[in-house]
């Protein structure tokens, strides 16, 4: 039993068995296209291959959707972040981090309740900010087989790019075209059954 008055870095263990991995945060938002980004710093490191990010919908029964790689073995603060681009509803996030030795331990468990404006909007782009890739998706139906028309314009009002075409034919000819381009804030107008929605994107430094 532990009562504290303040929170730090602590774990519940003894001394013949150190837990692998010591975290410092674990956090999870929304973002303005409406993925939510899974945020998390450790403060120790030892024999640690990664991350499985699980995602819950009641918080009992979880499904791995993502591993990222860990550090090994570390002293100072590491940062790690997943997007999840399905981010439908509200969901519970936890981590199961596993050793090079295949042994395992979870995180705490955290919520996310999605916010109804960005739910409600047909058109998201991901991640954001982008580096050197961007995903346009949509919550239309059927909109696979259909024609769009996108044009991308820098924050001066240079056009950037142009086309018209399938989702998937537009997501390709975007992440041709994304990496060169200058850090700042994009437009993004996608055009679609006589209506115009119009997105926001941030280029960061690669």
């Amino acid at each position: 039993t532990v009562k504290t008055g303040s929170f730090s870095d602590w774990t519940a263990s003894d001394a013949n068995n150190m837990l692998p991995v010591k975290f410092r945060t674990f956090t999870a938002k929304e973002n303005i296209d409406g993925s939510a980004s899974i945020k998390w710093i450790t403060s120790e490191e030892i024999n640690n291959e990664g991350f499985e990010v699980e995602k819950s919908s009641d918080g009992k029964s979880f499904e791995k959707i993502g591993f990222v790689n860990g550090s090994g073995n570390a002293t100072s603060d590491k940062s790690y972040e997943f997007s999840d681009n399905m981010f439908t509803s509200k969901a519970y996030y936890r981590l199961r981090q596993v050793d090079f030795n295949g042994e395992s331990e979870y995180s705490a468990i955290i919520h996310l309740d999605k916010k109804g404006m960005s739910a409600q909007k047909p058109f998201a782009v991901s991640p954001n900010p982008m580096k050197d890739h961007a995903t346009i998706s949509s919550t239309i139906p059927d909109i696979s087989g259909k024609s769009i028309e996108v044009v991308i314009f820098s924050a001066k009002g240079k056009e950037m790019m142009r086309k018209s075409g399938t989702l998937d034919e537009i997501n390709e000819e975007l992440n041709n075209a994304v990496a060169p381009w200058d850090e700042g804030i994009y437009i993004i107008d996608i055009r679609f059954n006589g209506k115009v929605e119009r997105l926001k994107i941030l280029k960061d430094r690669l």
